[in-house]
């Protein structure tokens, strides 16, 4: 996983946040007008009677039900389903989370794996490159026996 996605579940992370405080304010938002308007009904109630105070009444008591059921519709429905997708979203980066430390410990492993070879393959190309200096040097000795056998003549 890249920093750039890393970064972008980061960001995702704190959209779907943004959006469960939108609502959560939304919810309260339709709570607070509900009690402002049963707040006004019982002003209403308590005032002076009149002819129109009742309907008045009614009409807020109205309004304060329509406005608890947004509320409670806002918050069984849509902030559940936001909670949802937010612990999604979480769960999600935890996973890659996990998934890059495994990777970072398998790539460790590889470095060291790569470290060894390196090391096996240097003692190998100093052993081979000795075999050759000593064969050569086996080569030049033999040789100067062979012109001194040949009573100093070299043929080759």
């Amino acid at each position: 996983m890249t920093k750039k996605e890393v970064r972008e579940v980061m960001s995702q992370i704190q959209q779907e946040e943004l959006k469960l405080k939108e609502i959560e304010e939304r919810v309260e938002s339709f709570s607070a007008k509900a009690r402002e308007c049963r707040d006004i009904a019982y002003t209403l109630q308590t005032g002076e009677p009149n002819p129109e105070t009742a309907t008045k009444i009614s009409e807020f008591l109205r309004q304060a039900n329509y406005y608890e059921s947004l509320a409670e519709h806002t918050m069984h429905s849509e902030r559940y389903t936001q909670v949802q997708n937010l612990d999604l979203v979480k769960e999600t980066a935890v996973r890659l989370r996990h998934i890059i430390k495994h990777n970072r410990n398998i790539l460790s492993e590889y470095l060291e794996s790569l470290d060894d070879v390196k090391r096996t393959a240097h003692e190998t190309v100093e052993n081979a490159e000795q075999k050759i200096s000593n064969l050569e040097f086996l080569i030049t000795e033999q040789a100067k026996e062979l012109v001194a056998l040949e009573g100093g003549h070299p043929n080759g």
